[in-house]
């Protein structure tokens, strides 16, 4: 009996694996799947059908008027983004993403320097100013001033100690160079800033003034009798036979010519490219003493020994301007450089200093008496600011 029950048991068992449980009739599978159909083999080489999509008719106005660019039209759609390459393997994405890198760290420190440049507020023009109503700057030394600058400023101070008399000392347009004659004959030419010497030359003779011409490699220098010229190292050039008896020279840069007065009155115009006077001009106002240009127009002012000023330019044999500036003899002139040459600055024998407004001569601007005695000699800097040495010290 136990065998028998047994037996039935194990058909059972057979029974079950053969057909399963019962199927769930929501999970069956489509008609359309391979394994739902009647020939298995058939249905799966096709594959299964893939549903319709809608069409957008945006997409495809666009899609008709565009094109793939030429660089990516060979490029498979089987090959993957990383290995995205351009035709002339010249632009990758990891050339472009180091790019974007080092310009994000270019502006990064832009930033840095825009901001450390406010705190140095470069907009606004460094001066000496008082702390109190009672205090005045002309009474403030050298001293002083490099006590209260920093350390990479105290740097430029020089100072140079000369036993050759009077001295006229002229700089170059850059400021680098530096070029000084004295009374007695004592001529150099050197960088200031590192204290490289050009050249020394000790003339001895009479030496009133000395300029540079283009640049430090020339310079001119009007001696006893005539003008000559140098080269940077000391070499004699040139010796101008016109220019006779010369007092001052001034150099106009964008022209050429080298300009020159003196005591028989006359002013010239050499052209240094050339090697010849262009123009000559008689004042018929006896010894001048004071010259200098504006630097915007290449106007030369003439100051007199009877207190007029008179502007030249080298087309017109009588000045532009005359103009009765001082009661005694004009010692010195200086043209304002950070106005386009609006204002002039004068100093005559009389004691007073003067500001003049080039575009209306009715009458002075500014009128003040000089401090110190002596003749004063004055000076505007490339900020605006006006300096008058007279007596030892510079106001």
């Amino acid at each position: 009996m136990d065998a028998l029950i047994e037996a039935g048991n194990k058909a059972d068992r057979k029974k079950r694996r053969s057909y399963g449980p019962p199927k769930d009739p929501s999970s069956s599978q489509p008609r359309n799947s391979p394994l739902g159909s009647k020939g298995k083999g058939k249905e799966t080489a096709k594959g299964p059908a893939k549903p319709s999509e809608e069409v957008d008719a945006v997409v495809a106005s666009i899609s008709r008027n565009t094109a793939v660019p030429r660089t990516l039209a060979k490029l498979g759609s089987k090959t993957p983004k990383t290995e995205l390459k351009l035709e002339n393997n010249k632009f990758t994405p990891w050339a472009f993403q180091h790019k974007l890198h080092h310009q994000a760290r270019w502006r990064e420190e832009a930033q840095e320097a825009l901001e450390d440049a406010e705190i140095l507020k470069t907009e606004e023009r460094g001066m000496m100013v008082t702390e109190g109503p009672l205090e005045r700057t002309f009474k403030m030394s050298q001293d002083d001033i490099v006590n209260s600058i920093g350390e990479e400023q105290r740097r430029y101070r020089k100072e140079w100690k000369l036993d050759g008399g009077a001295y006229r000392s002229r700089y170059t347009r850059n400021g680098r160079h530096i070029a000084i004659a004295g009374n007695r004959g004592h001529v150099a030419s050197f960088d200031w800033l590192t204290g490289k010497m050009h050249c020394e030359l000790e003339l001895r003779e009479t030496c009133r003034d000395i300029t540079y011409l283009n640049d430090h490699s020339h310079f001119a220098v009007a001696q006893k009798q005539h003008v000559y010229i140098y080269d940077q190292q000391g070499i004699e050039l040139h010796r101008l036979r016109e220019h006779i008896d010369i007092t001052r020279l001034e150099y106009l840069p964008y022209h050429w010519l080298l300009v020159s007065v003196g005591n028989p009155g006359v002013l010239r115009y050499h052209d240094t490219s050339i090697g010849h006077v262009v123009a000559t001009h008689k004042t018929k106002l006896g010894a001048c003493h004071s010259m200098t240009q504006n630097p915007h127009n290449a106007v030369i002012y003439l100051g007199h020994q009877n207190g007029t000023v008179t502007l030249w330019t080298p087309n017109l044999d009588e000045p532009a301007v005359k103009l009765l500036a001082h009661l005694g003899g004009v010692t010195s002139l200086s043209v304002d450089p950070s106005t386009s040459g609006r204002y002039l600055a004068t100093s005559g024998m009389d004691g007073k200093v003067k500001v003049w407004d080039c575009r209306n001569w009715k009458g002075c601007v500014r009128e003040w008496e000089q401090r110190g005695t002596g003749h004063a000699e004055v000076d505007w800097s490339q900020k605006g600011f006006l300096g008058v040495a007279s007596g030892g010290t510079v106001n």
